[in-house]
């Protein structure tokens, strides 16, 4: 396995250890999406309105949240998008979709991804092996000839429908072959080649980027120049100004032994200096961030701890509170940035967004807000 791979696994598996080993996507909605919640009755999904009213009935097999005015949804094994009264309003007649961000939405037309408007006009043909939602003016592309799913080896012509999905491929058992990230503009133009064997979206005008397995990460503009040169192990995007960058990684047996986070800002100056096993982008002025993978606490833009590691496993900051798991407190609570306990839930490790958070026992999970009041089910026997 080479560099940028096992950098990049040895986080995932060492993240999964520290929050557990069931990997579950995040129930809450995203930020930014629209006013409506997702729900999930039996082994279809819906939408209720902040009340606990359900608006639009459960009946599809998956979607997403609302973005501009409309939401992903998949009937029959197909993607379209419906508006906020239920209404399908850009037909199904996609392999996969993305979300609409900044008028646009990424959506695979047989093997191939391009980008719609919100009226359903293709805006950016079908050229892609895989897209990602548009971010700060850019569209994040990738392009393969070959990718193995489990046992079998398959062609960018003849690959299942999941190998084409716009994440780390090994989520899904899939490894590309000769991979390349680069990124579109929204007038359909290759502003950036896809040259990079690794890279991130967009954000406060800069992607981190690598060239190849072995090469160092670096810092580019929307020209593709590079502002901040090859010196890092691994970096993620900016910010609130800052990024959160790896030095001196080294492994051995697969195991990482060396390597330390610190956060740089656009001139390349560590703000703070190297000295966390792992940190996390800034959200709403703190920085979730370790220094032995057993202990999380929060800082703030000086590296100055404002809540002090004391938590083994920790979320961002969301709508004023952060999701921690504390064995002495009995479990999962939410904290306010000055790290008094905000409510305890039962199951609930996930954050706020537009004032609910889901806890409960899994098969039966329920929306709360932030006085711990139950507003409505989330799901109702869901069929596990």
């Amino acid at each position: 396995m080479s560099r940028p791979w096992l950098r990049f696994a040895i986080a995932v598996i060492s993240a999964a250890l520290c929050f557990g080993t069931e990997i579950e996507p995040n129930p809450t909605k995203k930020k930014g999406a629209g006013p409506l919640f997702q729900i999930h009755y039996g082994n279809n999904w819906g939408f209720m309105d902040r009340s606990g009213k359900v608006v639009i009935e459960p009946q599809f097999s998956e979607v997403n949240d609302f973005f501009d005015g409309l939401a992903k949804v998949v009937i029959a094994n197909k993607s379209c998008f419906i508006d906020e009264t239920g209404k399908v309003v850009i037909p199904c007649n996609f392999n996969r979709a993305g979300d609409f961000s900044e008028g646009l939405a990424p959506v695979l037309l047989g093997h191939l991804w391009g980008y719609i408007d919100r009226s359903g006009k293709m805006m950016i043909a079908p050229q892609f092996q895989g897209a990602a939602e548009f971010r700060d003016g850019m569209g994040r592309i990738e392009l393969w000839d070959q990718i193995q799913c489990g046992r079998e080896m398959y062609t960018k012509d003849d690959a299942p429908a999941y190998a084409f999905d716009m994440k780390w491929h090994p989520f899904d058992g899939c490894f590309a072959q000769h991979q390349r990230f680069g990124y579109v503009s929204k007038n359909g133009e290759l502003a950036i080649k896809p040259e990079y064997f690794f890279a991130e979206d967009f954000s406060e005008g800069l992607a981190a980027v690598a060239e190849t397995q072995q090469s160092k990460f670096v810092f580019i503009d929307k020209t593709g120049t590079i502002v901040i040169a090859a010196q890092f192990d691994r970096a993620y995007s900016f910010s609130e100004g800052l990024a959160a960058v790896e030095t001196g990684f080294r492994a051995e047996g697969g195991k990482k032994v060396a390597g330390k986070f610190g956060f740089i800002d656009k001139s390349a100056a560590f703000v703070i200096p190297p000295s966390f096993e792992m940190a996390s982008e800034f959200s709403e002025g703190l920085a979730r961030v370790s220094e032995d993978w057993r202990s999380w606490g929060f800082i703030d833009h000086t590296g100055r701890y404002v809540i002090v590691p004391s938590y083994s496993q920790a979320w961002d900051f969301s709508d004023g509170l952060a999701a921690v798991y504390s064995k002495g407190e009995g479990g999962w609570l939410h904290v306010d940035k000055n790290g008094k306990k905000a409510l305890t839930l039962m199951g609930g490790r996930w954050g706020f967004s537009d004032g609910f958070t889901v806890a409960g026992e899994k098969g039966k999970r329920v929306y709360v807000d932030k006085t711990g009041k139950v507003i409505a089910p989330y799901e109702v026997n869901p069929g596990y």
